[in-house]
Order: structure tokens, then C-alpha cells, then sequence
């Protein structure tokens, strides 16, 4: 070991090593119960994507470089313990480079759309006017900030001041009556009170266009929904429909006529015996199929009519089987079928759901209701004020404001960080200065929503979202694909075909599927198959996890380097190493 200055020694000693490791890994478990507790935004932005966490990771580069340097000249045995080092060393340089240059993001499309932005974390304040930007903010680090921040607008300098930043926010609509709201737009306000919870001022609109699924509100237990009649319709919703099992078509397999149609309910009763003497036996039917962790039950929820129906086939060769029929998935067969003379068929099956409900009506200019419960169906007149019974246990619906013609208003509530709280929707309350004065116009901006105002006759927009980055290359959504499971609407497998579309590269143009497990690179860009939502419409979303990892060779590089050591410290042990005594020598020989 060469001799060094005690601050070298220092820093490449054994006692600071222990420190740096210890601390990192107390760091990342305080990183992972951040996560946990306030969301993966806040972990990195007070641990991961911070100087000082940049620091440790220095430091910790610094101690191994040190502890490697201190040991020069090498001796043969320590050559395991130099690869090893190294290779760990190229990795945290790998680590530090990506840190530095990587970038990640997330590309959300729908079909057909072609689009080169991906979203990153970050979020930014910005004042544009006819197209140009005049200010730019990033707002991750000036939460509970008051702050005057300057911006040119014409010959003038204007100034906005920033009074509070919340990481987290929850927006609503209320609504007020209207005489040029929104065509055939009702809404209601009601209050569920009971002795085990309390609901007040909740709002069911009929077309909110902001609003997804505005008319229903789920409760999991139950459902409380706004729907808007004529009066014949009125008068069916008040009669308790009537639920069918349906029938189980059974077939020969070389034949198209029926060889029996036997009612599930009548099956449900006595078994069925066929015409070439097989029997067929009821054992269980799921107007509400779905496959949870691979057992097949009813949904709880009644979110899927899928209707199923299970039964026993015993032929006059006394062989048996036992069949699985979905209604809507009519080709699924499970694997386990012995018996491939029949084909079934299941049709005609309607459920009923009995699950918890209440529909708040409007039909005519007056307002009705329906209350569905295990004990039967409760309907009426609604009167504003007047206490529903619903028949869930205690609970009491009450119907506060009703309003035929209804014009949205939009409000804005800032949350405090509580634990359990990963709702990721920043919002900023600012205020644009008049000239000459510390006071101004304030204003409420949430995360996604844009605020068009003028300063004199001067358009400005203050607009709130996420960091863009723009690639160099675009890329085209054409076909997206969701495989679910059978019998389920659980998803599988997704997938993405795509179209690349580069100038700069040869060819200019090339297609890709993207799916789990196979990525497209492009230009050391490498998409993954992340995600995806169907919206009520129909309509899907297709989402492509973006990254830009330069370090990823130096990373790979410096595994297989340090294997190579690890491998070579128990070869190249001192034992094996040490020269061995001549006579012992000859005696082996």
C-alpha cells in the first residue's frame, strides 16, 4: 500500500465506506416510505432528483476510487479486487451519466393520432400572448412561495406574484341555474346521511362535457345516478324487470339442428335427459361472471353482465365432463373438456342486478325517484328537502337543489400533504399586479387548465401543465390491442403498432408492434408498452414509456467487468497465489 496524504486515506478508508453505504441505504428507505406515503412525484423531488442525493452517490465513487488508488502498486492476488472495483466504478459513471443527460417521459396517444411530445415530471407555470411566451416557471420548487416574478408585455414590464403552490389539489363543479346552460343539462344536489357516514353537497349532472361519468356516482356498495325520461319510459322504470337464466343450446358436433334446448331454469330444477340418452345436470350459473385469481365467481360490484353457466354431461358410456359457457364469449372452451361430441351454447340470458341503487328522475318538470335494495324496489315524487328512506340500512337520501337547466362553475379546493395522499394535481393561486401597485387581480389555476385574460387590450393565457420535451423523430399510433383474460374483461396482454417516421435516419419510415416485453429503439430512445385507458366513448389510449439512457452501455460494460473480478478474487486467492516450497514441489511430482 502507498504511502498518502491522511486526507486520501480518508477518504478511500473502510470507516467512510461503512458511513456512505449506511446512510445511502437509510436514504432510500426514507425515499421508499416517501413514496409510499405522498407519491412517486415527491420522492423525487425531495430525494432521487436532488444535488444532494447526487452528492452521496459521489461520494461513494470517491471512496472506491480511493480505496483502489491506496493499494497501487497492485500486487497479483489483488488483481480480482481491481476488476472488481472498476467494473464498479464504470457503473456508477454509467449511473451518473444517464442522471446528467437521460431523459424519461411518457407518450399517450389515440389511434391514429402521430404525436413527438412526451410528458416529463416537472411542472410549469407559463404567460404566452398570441403565441409567444413572455414567462416560464417551474413550480416544484416554490410550494408556499410569495414571490414578484417580471415579464415583458409590449414596451411595459408587467408583474405576477406567485402567493401559493400546492402539490395536490381536488377540483369539482357546482352549478347554478341558467337560461343558456347547456342544452337538456340538469343537475341536482342531494345529501346521504346516516349513523355510520355522512354525504353533503354532492352534485349529479346530466352532460357535464368535463366531467367523465357525471350523472353516476359510486358509492361501491351502491350506485346514486341522474337520468332524464319521457313519461312512458317514467312508467317502466317503476316496474321491476324481469330477469331470464336463459337457454343452453347443445348441439352434435357433424350436425347445425339443435339436439336439445333446455331452459337454465328449468335445468335448475331436474336434470335433462337427451335424446341419445346423454344427462345433463345444473350445477352453477353467474349472471355476473368474472375470474378473480383464477376462481370463477360473481362480481360482487355487478360491474361485467356476462352471463355463465356450468354443467354436468354424463354420457350412456358413463363418461363425464364438466361444461363452462359464457354468453358473450361463446368460443371459450376450458381445457380440461373431455367430451368433443357436443357443442353448447348459452343464449338469451338477461340479469337483473340487485345490487344497491338509487335514480333521481326528471320527467315533465318534476323530479322522481326509484330506491332499489334487498328488500324490493321504493319509488315516488321527490320534493326538494324532502328524507328518502333508501333501504340501506339507515341511510336517507335527501334531494337539496334541483335545476332543469344548469350552467357548470368550476371550483378549486388546495390540499395540505396528509399521508395516503397520492393524488398528483398541483395547483398555484397568483396574482397578475396592476402597474404602479402591489395589488392585482388573484387568480386560481389548476394542474392541465389554462386562464385566457387581458393586461390593458393585450390577450395573455396563463397556462398550468407539464415539462414537454420534443424528440426528433415522430411516432404514429395505428392499431392498439387489449387481450383479456377469458370470461373476463381483465387485461392480459396490450400492445401497439406503431410507425416511426425520421428524416434523418435510413429508412425514413419503418413500422414496430410494441408490447410487454418488446420495446422499440430508436436512436438509443427506447419505447415501452406502459400503459393504457378506453374511454366511455370507446376510444383508446395508448401509453409508451420513453427513455434516453446514454450511461446503459457503461452500465453493462461495468457488470461484466466486476463479475469478471468477483470471479477472479477466488481464484486468485493469496493461498493459491504465494510461492510455493521447492522440496514440496518435487514431492508432488
Amino acid at each position: 500500500m502507498r504511502k498518502a496524504h491522511p486526507i486520501t486515506r480518508l477518504l478511500g478508508s473502510l470507516n467512510l465506506a461503512i458511513f456512505t453505504l449506511v446512510f445511502l441505504a437509510a436514504l432510500l428507505a426514507v425515499a421508499t416510505w416517501i413514496e409510499g406515503q405522498h407519491g412517486t412525484r415527491n420522492a423525487n423531488l425531495w430525494i432521487y432528483k436532488t444535488a444532494w442525493f447526487d452528492s452521496v452517490l459521489m461520494l461513494v465513487f470517491i471512496n472506491i476510487f480511493f480505496a483502489t488508488w491506496l493499494r497501487y502498486p497492485f500486487k497479483k492476488h489483488q488483481t480480482g479486487f481491481v476488476f472488481t472495483h472498476v467494473g464498479i466504478l464504470t457503473i456508477l459513471l454509467g449511473a451518473f451519466w444517464t442522471r446528467q443527460v437521460g431523459q424519461e417521459g411518457m407518450l399517450s396517444m389515440f389511434e391514429g393520432e402521430r404525436g413527438n411530445a412526451i410528458v416529463q415530471d416537472g411542472t410549469i407555470l407559463q404567460v404566452t400572448s398570441r403565441g409567444q411566451k413572455l414567462l416560464e416557471l417551474d413550480t416544484d420548487h416554490y410550494e408556499d412561495k410569495d414571490r414578484v416574478l417580471n415579464f415583458s408585455l409590449a414596451s411595459s414590464q408587467e408583474r405576477i406574484r406567485i402567493l401559493k403552490v400546492s402539490a395536490h389539489s381536488e377540483d369539482g363543479y357546482r352549478y347554478t341555474e341558467s337560461k343558456i346552460g347547456i342544452r337538456n343539462m340538469p343537475a341536482v344536489r342531494f345529501s346521504l346521511t346516516g349513523s355510520m357516514s355522512q354525504m353533503k353537497d354532492q352534485w349529479l349532472s346530466l352532460h357535464n362535457p368535463k366531467v367523465t361519468n357525471p350523472a353516476v356516482l359510486n358509492l361501491g356498495v351502491a350506485t346514486i345516478s341522474l337520468e332524464k325520461l319521457e313519461a312512458e319510459e317514467l312508467a317502466q322504470s317503476f316496474t321491476v324487470p324481469s330477469e331470464s337464466m336463459g337457454t343452453l343450446i347443445i348441439r352434435k358436433q357433424d350436425t347445425s339442428e339443435p339436439l336439445a334446448r333446455i331452459s337454465i331454469r328449468d335445468l335448475q330444477k331436474d336434470a335433462v335427459l337427451l335424446a341419445d340418452g346423454s344427462r345433463i345436470e345444473f350445477m352453477d350459473y353467474y349472471p355476473f361472471a368474472t375470474v378473480q385469481q383464477n376462481v370463477l365467481m360473481n362480481d360482487p360490484e355487478e360491474r361485467f353482465v356476462n352471463p355463465a353457466v356450468r354443467v354436468k354431461i354424463t354420457t350412456k358410456e358413463q363418461k363425464e365432463d364438466i361444461i363452462l359457457r359464457f354468453q358473450r364469449i361463446p368460443d371459450f372452451k376450458s381445457s380440461r373438456e373431455t367430451i368433443t361430441d357436443y357443442s353448447f351454447e348459452l343464449l338469451d340470458a338477461e340479469p337483473v342486478s340487485k345490487r344497491a341503487a338509487l335514480k333521481v328522475i326528471l320527467s315533465d318538470g318534476k323530479w322522481y325517484f326509484v330506491s332499489q335494495s334487498r328488500s324490493g324496489i321504493n319509488t315516488g315524487e321527490l320534493q326538494i328537502g324532502q328524507a328518502i328512506p333508501t333501504g340501506w340500512m339507515d341511510f336517507q337520501f335527501t334531494l337539496e337543489e334541483a335545476i332543469e337547466q344548469a350552467r357548470p362553475e368550476k371550483s378549486i379546493r388546495m390540499l395540505t400533504k396528509t399521508p395516503g395522499l397520492k393524488s398528483v394535481r398541483p395547483a398555484v393561486r397568483f396574482e397578475l399586479l396592476e402597474p404602479g401597485s402591489d395589488k392585482g387581480v388573484e387568480y386560481l389555476i389548476q394542474y392541465g387548465d389554462e386562464i385566457p385574460t387581458l393586461i390593458g387590450d393585450l390577450p395573455i393565457t396563463v397556462t398550468y401543465g407539464p415539462r414537454l420535451l420534443y424528440l426528433p423523430f415522430s411516432v404514429t399510433l395505428n392499431d392498439f390491442r387489449k387481450i383479456d383474460y377469458p370470461g373476463t374483461t381483465r387485461a392480459m396482454s396490450y400492445e401497439s403498432d406503431v410507425t416511426v417516421t425520421d428524416p434523418g435516419s435510413s429508412p425514413s419510415q419503418f413500422d414496430k408492434t410494441i408490447k410487454m416485453n418488446h420495446i422499440l429503439i430508436h436512436r438509443n430512445w427506447k419505447f415501452y408498452q406502459a400503459d393504457f385507458e378506453i374511454l366511455d366513448d370507446g376510444r383508446e389510449i395508448s401509453r409508451l414509456q420513453v427513455g434516453y439512457d446514454p450511461g446503459t452501455p457503461l452500465i453493462y460494460l461495468g457488470s461484466i467487468v466486476m463479475i469478471f473480478g468477483i470471479c477472479l478474487m477466488f481464484w486468485m486467492s493469496p493461498k493459491r497465489t504465494q510461492n510455493t516450497d521447492p522440496s514440496e514441489e518435487s514431492c508432488a511430482v
